[in-house]
């Protein structure tokens, strides 16, 4: 994938890392020389020197911040960590000298405090993102099953995009580094020549070169990859599809020799289905054949019982018909005739109760029916009173051929005994 503009900004990033190389110093040519006869530069309060180094320390870990949001940076950070150490060892004299001429009030410290944290949250989200890569990786056993090649990389150089935030936090911090180097700058030259600092704060001040040349050259490759990363994307994406169009050829041929071999296994399982089913089939119709003249067999047998067992019943129903039909025939008279019994002695009887079975009447039925209803009353531990006074009253009547006193006598006794 071509990429001349960022050629052309990585040519400018090259040529200012080397000016800052030639421009790094040792600490030990920051000491302070003494020239006669100048007048001193004026003091300040430790305190406020200190501030100004505290300052001058954010800066340089807002610029160590920003360049660990691009690979491949290991040595801009040493450049910049070997520059903080510097500050940190910078004198009272030194740092007096730049203060004559860099009021922190002058930078707007606020601004870069936000952009820090900017950078922090995007740096957070890029390391996320990491994990997740990672967290992925294992989940599929410590490699990818991908056959095709892999997804091509939008840019190598850059992370991704660095979105608006990301990049104002970006501006923040190169304007910063801007401003101071460019206060320091003129301070420098402004007491070149003043006695105990002369040559040596100039050299102090080429710290601040290191800053801005690593924070410009990182500003450079930031709003590369914020400007390029979708032109990178649509070439990636491109040459992704070239990917898949291979992946797919592959595919549709595999199918293709997948279809042939199906096709013929499919036809192999067919024959040899229909070999098993024809042989299955002779052996179910033998199989029935002989077990239907079984069947028939025991049909026969079965319908020859079945017949006998028929008549039997006919003929055990038949003589027992006439017995059933008598006890249920007994029944019906007998409950008929406890129904007349139980009348009042005033109420006409049924004139068949009252005649002898001599005359075709049920009189004789009708002094059982009493003698019974007596006995068990008795039986059961009941009182039949004078039931058995009554019933001997009418024996005698009946033998007398006083058949209608003697039903009443039998009447009276039935009504006390059921009492």
């Amino acid at each position: 994938m071509k990429k001349p503009l960022f050629s052309r900004y990585f040519l400018a990033v090259v040529a200012l890392i080397a000016t800052a190389n030639l421009l790094t110093f040792s600490p030990a040519y920051a000491k302070p020389s003494k020239t006669q006869g100048v007048q001193e530069q004026p003091e300040y309060p430790p305190e406020e020197l200190e501030l100004l180094r505290t300052k001058f320390l954010e800066l340089f870990d807002a610029s160590r911040e920003l360049a660990s949001l691009l690979p491949d940076n290991n040595t801009n950070l040493e450049r910049l960590e070997k520059a903080r150490v510097q500050i940190e060892q910078l004198s009272s004299k030194e740092l007096s000298g730049l203060r004559r001429g860099i009021d922190p009030s002058s930078v707007d410290w606020n601004t870069l405090a936000k952009a820090r944290q900017t950078i922090a949250n995007k740096s957070s989200e890029i390391m996320v993102a990491q994990q997740k890569s990672r967290a992925k990786f294992k989940e599929n056993g410590g490699s990818f099953s991908v056959t095709s090649e892999g997804f091509p990389v939008a840019s190598p150089f850059c992370l991704g995009p660095f979105g608006p935030e990301a990049i104002i936090a970006v501006d923040a911090v190169y304007a910063a580094a801007e401003l101071v180097r460019d206060l320091a700058q003129d301070t420098c030259k402004q007491i070149a020549v003043v006695a105990g600092f002369g040559a040596n704060t100039s050299l102090a001040c080429l710290i601040f070169d290191t800053a801005f040349n690593v924070d410009q050259a990182l500003w450079v490759a930031a709003h590369f990859c914020d400007d390029q990363f979708t032109k990178a994307q649509v070439d990636t994406n491109y040459a992704r599809l070239d990917h898949i169009h291979n992946d797919l050829a592959s595919s549709v041929a595999n199918d293709n020799t997948n279809t042939a071999s199906i096709i013929a296994n499919t036809d192999s399982k067919a024959s040899s289905i229909i070999t098993n089913d024809n042989t299955n089939k002779a052996a179910i119709i033998s199989n029935d054949n002989t077990n239907k003249a079984a069947i028939v067999s025991n049909d026969n047998t079965n319908t020859t019982t079945i017949t006998t067992a028929i008549a039997n019943a006919v003929t055990t129903l038949s003589s027992n018909s006439g017995s059933t039909q008598n006890q249920v025939r007994d029944l019906i008279l007998n409950t008929q005739i406890e129904a007349e019994l139980a009348r009042d002695t005033g109420t006409t009887p049924v004139a068949s109760y009252e005649l002898p079975a001599s005359a075709g009447g049920q009189l004789d039925k009708v002094r059982a029916i009493v003698a019974q209803t007596i006995t068990s009353v008795l039986a059961a531990g009941g009182s039949v009173g004078t039931a058995q006074t009554f019933f001997a009253q009418g024996d005698q009547q009946k033998a007398a051929g006083q058949f209608k006193a003697a039903y009443d006598s039998y009447r009276k006794a039935y009504q006390v005994a059921a009492r």
